[in-house]
């Protein structure tokens, strides 16, 4: 069976029939690899919510070039640096930024509720 080699990361996946148009540095098959990663963090409610932006951070980094502009390539890697370097402040940043964007929807809230 032929393989794909990705040029962002270097993975070696069995070749297939996929497609892939967006603007990352990889292979479809690769692309599919880092959708299936997606799906079990959407799945997985606490899964997610601790590592869905740092895997989408560290994906886009990792799949740098073609396509891809430089500031989407700069703010992916300042999401690494604020979970990396500065590890003990961001879940309390994010969730105080997360608090408050909320907060400015509550004429809403019900309503979002709703929708469950």
């Amino acid at each position: 069976m032929d393989e794909s080699i990705c040029p962002g990361c270097a993975a070696s996946l069995s070749s297939s029939q996929l497609l892939y148009e967006g603007y990352f540095n990889t292979t479809p098959e690769c692309w599919s690899l880092f959708t299936e990663v997606q799906g079990k963090q959407y799945g997985n409610v606490l899964l997610g919510r601790y590592t869905h932006q740092s895997t989408v951070d560290s994906y886009a980094a990792q799949h740098a070039g073609a396509n891809h502009p430089d500031k989407s390539l700069a703010i992916h890697l300042l999401g690494l640096y604020l979970v990396i370097v500065q590890d003990d402040d961001h879940i309390e940043t994010v969730d105080a930024w997360a608090r408050e964007v909320w907060a400015m929807w509550a004429d809403h809230h019900q309503t979002i509720a709703e929708l469950l």
